[in-house]
């Protein structure tokens, strides 16, 4: 009986005494600004973070960006100056609120002087949620069981406007790319959107929330730009998974160096109006 075992253990050490270990030569990409922010109409503290890149099989956490000049700027000059929340933790805060119809830059200075500023981007209105609900959902279907939580909104006529919804569960945001859904009103313009299912995000098989959880839903109006750049964001760091993609590819956004067009930050700056729901699965 004893036979198979060492049987098995003979091919388990023949097998990895034969493993070979491959050290990849992964060229080191220049350091590059990575920004992350948007400015909305909301009456709440807003927040720019501010890092930078670092090679990519570095398991330490990526460098902020600290004692950095913040400024957002509207086309009659400058709104507030952001300040960091603390020394080193390169998240910068405002209480100011965005106007709808204004048109917002961020413009930031480093350490090392370097002077980047974003291209402008409007503050469009965004329609009210008019309600919101939940159902549930048993394990017979194609979703995941549990609770979703649906929105009814409307759409002004016009082609154009652009949507995206993101929602946070017991105060914490689900940040998964695939969780946040983005839409143009082509497919509804001018009617009302019912039923609408936010923690379905990008995701077939959805992602349900459970009894007694809080839910809060934040839709917003953006630009096409910033449309584009969320697309394309979703598409390179959601969509992987298995062992053969490649590492994802840097996004340009639309920051760049004041004098240097070359060097161009990673992330956007948006511009958003928002309207806020919550509701809790009882």
């Amino acid at each position: 009986m004893k036979a198979p075992c060492f049987n098995a253990l003979f091919i388990f050490m023949t097998l990895t005494s034969c493993q070979k270990v491959i050290e990849l030569d992964v060229p080191n990409s220049p350091q590059q600004l990575v920004v992350e922010g948007t400015f909305t109409n909301e009456t709440t503290v807003q927040t720019v973070r501010l890092s930078y890149t670092s090679p990519y099989f570095d398991e330490n956490e990526t460098p902020r960006v600290s004692n950095a000049l913040v400024v957002i700027e509207d086309e009659f000059g400058p709104v507030d100056t952001l300040t960091e929340v603390s020394v080193g933790s390169g998240e910068y805060v405002t209480d100011s609120s965005g106007i709808v119809g204004h048109t917002y830059t961020l413009y930031i200075k480093t350490l090392k002087n370097k002077e980047y500023r974003s291209t402008p981007e409007e503050l469009k209105a965004v329609s009210p949620i008019t309600s919101i609900q939940y159902h549930q959902v048993d394990s017979s279907g194609s979703l995941v069981e549990g609770y979703y939580v649906t929105i009814d909104t409307f759409d002004p006529p016009g082609i154009g406007n652009l949507y995206r919804w993101v929602y946070r569960v017991n105060d914490k945001p689900r940040l998964h790319p695939l969780d946040m859904a983005l839409m143009e009103d082509k497919y509804f313009d001018g009617n009302i959107l019912e039923n609408f299912t936010v923690n379905q995000g990008q995701r077939i098989e959805g992602n349900p929330v459970d009894l007694d959880d809080v839910v809060l839903v934040r839709q917003s109006s953006i630009s096409r730009p910033y449309f584009d750049f969320l697309l394309q964001y979703m598409s390179v760091t959601g969509l992987v998974g298995s062992s053969f993609d490649p590492p994802p590819a840097a996004i340009e956004g639309n920051i760049r160096n004041i004098h240097d067009p070359n060097d161009v930050a990673l992330g956007y700056f948006g511009a958003s109006g928002v309207s806020v729901a919550m509701i809790e699965i009882k």
